[in-house]
C-alpha cells in the first residue's frame, strides 16, 4: 500500500528549513520513501501543520484465462 502526505510548498520549505535539509529529502519524507528518524519527525510536522494523509488502495488479483491452442477459454482461475 503506498501512502504519501501532502501539504503546501510553505510547510515544505518550513519544513525543510527547521531540519536543515534539501526540499527533495522532505518529498521523499513526505512519500515514505525513507523511513530515518529525521524522515519519521518530518512527517509528524507535516501532519502537525495541516498535512492530509493519503494511501493508494491494493488492487484486488486479476483472473487469469487458460486457453487452448485456438484461442479458446478452457478454465478461469
Amino acid at each position: 500500500m503506498k501512502q504519501k502526505i501532502e501539504v503546501s510548498k510553505e510547510v515544505r520549505a518550513s519544513i525543510a528549513e527547521t531540519f536543515k535539509v534539501t526540499p527533495q529529502a522532505v518529498g521523499q519524507a513526505l512519500q515514505f520513501k525513507t523511513n530515518s528518524l529525521k524522515a519519521i519527525r518530518m512527517r509528524a510536522m507535516a501532519m502537525e501543520r495541516g498535512g492530509k494523509l493519503w494511501q493508494e488502495a491494493a488492487q484486488a488479483a486479476k483472473s487469469v484465462k487458460e486457453l487452448d491452442s485456438r484461442g479458446n477459454v478452457k478454465r478461469t482461475y
